[in-house]
């Protein structure tokens, strides 16, 4: 395989020890392919589930992207981000449902409020940022967890 420099690659993890009962705690890791790897906690003030700590892992890694592109002299070397995750309904709510979220005001099939609604909002309008201000295409990818490792250990870590 060729390499790519013009892409930027980041595996996502969220991770929540004791995911759905009181007391819960979550967390979510990022590993770049550039060596800009981080972690953290899941504010208090926020569902700690592990579905939302994955939201917020990708948000997190947007939003990094965003800070290292004004941050480089020569953005027009980075055309694409690709973030990997070991979340199929993460990868299937960015790729697919958002779209139909946003022209429903977040509201499922049933009639009922998206889980984490505010949360795929904010991402979804991240990752365009990134399309529109940057021209960069971002595309969400499923990685099997075995492959993921390095940024479930860094979402672990952060708890």
């Amino acid at each position: 395989l060729a390499s790519n420099t013009q892409s930027v690659i980041i595996a996502v993890a969220g991770s929540c020890f004791g995911n759905g009962r009181r007391g819960a705690r979550a967390g979510y890791g990022a590993c770049f392919s550039n060596k800009h790897d981080m972690n953290g906690l899941i504010a208090l003030s926020n569902p700690q589930t592990s579905q939302y700590a994955i939201i917020q892992a990708v948000t997190k890694a947007i939003e990094k992207v965003h800070e290292l592109l004004q941050n480089v002299a020569r953005r027009q070397d980075f055309t694409h981000v690709v973030v990997e995750t070991s979340s199929q309904y993460v990868v299937k709510a960015l790729c697919r449902d958002v779209w139909r979220w946003t022209a429903n005001g977040y509201v499922t099939v049933d009639g009922q409020s998206v889980i984490n609604a505010r949360a795929f909002k904010y991402l979804h309008e991240q990752a365009l940022l990134l399309e529109n201000e940057y021209g960069m295409r971002v595309s969400f990818s499923y990685l099997r967890a075995e492959c993921n490792e390095v940024a479930r250990g860094l979402a672990r870590e952060a708890i």
